[in-house]
């Protein structure tokens, strides 16, 4: 074409077609303009080596403006046009990084992706996907308008059509098929706060019920595998919830992978693991009663209750940590500060005990009334 590759001297595997294509070229090499002004100031004021080298731009006035940048590909009318310094962009589509200037190592697929861009490292397919950036770095979109008016904002997900298209923050994550906001898209998340959130049910392993009785998560354990876990942060303590292979299903408690409790599928109630099996160190329980007799009994509100709530019934821990030590366990709370628990179903079992020994006592105080009554009757029979 007229004026194509016009002032090269030295610049070799060179391809220029269309009107000024490689126009201002002079001693650049490995370049590739396919359009009228494709590449058209490639090479002024290059002084290194590598400046303005192996550049490819196909579409009227791709790559326009280039002067040092080199790596770059330009694809469609108006790609990369103002790009000057910038290196390594890749613009497949109308318009494409239009207005980089300085930015390097970006890529965009689409019409109008990242069209007033600025900026570097970022990642916009589909058409518009990431329009108004101008200055953010680091954002990857991918869907039609995703990301559509993010300007300075930097380390985005943009996963969907119009997925954040009205986000303009840095550091987030959206993945929808639509402009809703955090609240309502699919799934929402913040890469500084370490946040993931699912506007939506969750299966894991299956497709979830969707029911009202139906979990927000729901998990379809795999074999002898448990259902779901809790670990510890600072070590490797864990708690794990299975729910029993059977027909008639029942809800499992594993610490550490031992065996703890279970809820019973027909009423609910709670089963602490109780099998000889499970048990050693076994001997028989000591004599209670005058132990529980000293126990006092309280009803009160806990420092987070109001006035009008209903009272609670139980003892005091430190009461009880004097008298039955076992009962009473002292826990870690999250800022550090320590508490006493009471474990109430310690008692149901001194309760029982206490009973047994009651009822010896009533044994043996009926035992001595009919022998005082014999006695009696003797001694009256004798006047």
């Amino acid at each position: 074409g007229t004026g194509a590759l016009l002032s090269n001297g030295t610049g070799y595997s060179n391809v220029a077609m269309g009107a000024d294509a490689l126009h201002e070229n002079t001693n650049r090499s490995n370049l590739v303009a396919i359009g009228d002004s494709a590449l058209y100031n490639n090479g002024t004021g290059a002084t290194q080596n590598f400046e303005a080298a192996k550049n490819t731009a196909t579409g009227s006035k791709a790559l326009l403006s280039n002067n040092t940048g080199y790596n770059n590909t330009a694809n469609g009318f108006n790609a990369l046009r103002l790009t000057a310094s910038g290196n390594g962009n890749t613009a497949m589509g109308n318009e494409t990084l239009l207005n980089n200037v300085a930015g390097n190592f970006n890529t965009a697929v689409g019409e109008g992706a990242l069209k007033t861009a600025n900026t570097s490292h970022n990642t916009a397919i589909g058409q518009q996907a990431l329009n108004a950036t101008s200055n953010g770095n680091g954002n990857t979109a991918l869907g039609s308008r995703a990301g559509f008016s993010n300007v300075s904002g930097s380390g985005n997900v943009f996963i969907g059509y119009n997925a954040g298209a009205n986000e303009t923050a840095s550091n987030k994550l959206y993945i929808s098929n639509d402009q809703t906001n955090a609240a309502n898209t699919l799934i929402y998340g913040e890469f500084d706060n370490k946040i993931l959130q699912f506007n939506s049910l969750v299966g894991v392993g299956k497709v979830p019920f969707i029911t009202d009785n139906d979990s927000r998560l729901q998990v379809k354990q795999k074999g002898n595998q448990n259902g779901i876990g809790a670990e510890a942060a600072n070590n490797t303590n864990h708690w794990d919830f299975y729910v029993t292979d059977a027909v008639a299903s029942n809800f499992a408690l594993y610490y550490n992978g031992a065996y703890k409790g279970m809820f019973d599928n027909v009423n609910g109630a709670y089963t602490a693991a109780s099998d000889r099996r499970l048990k050693k160190d076994i001997t028989p329980q000591l004599p209670v009663l005058n132990n529980v007799m000293q126990l006092q009994a309280y009803q009160y509100h806990y420092l987070d209750n109001q006035s009008t709530d209903r009272f609670s019934n139980g003892f005091m821990a430190q009461d009880v940590q004097k008298i039955f030590p076992d009962a009473v366990v002292e826990n870690e709370m999250k800022g550090g500060e320590k508490r006493l628990g009471i474990n109430y179903q310690y008692f149901t079992v001194l309760a029982i005990k206490g009973l047994q020994e009651q009822q010896q006592q009533i044994q043996s105080q009926e035992e001595r009334i009919a022998k005082l009554e014999a006695l009696v009757k003797t001694l009256v029979d004798k006047k």
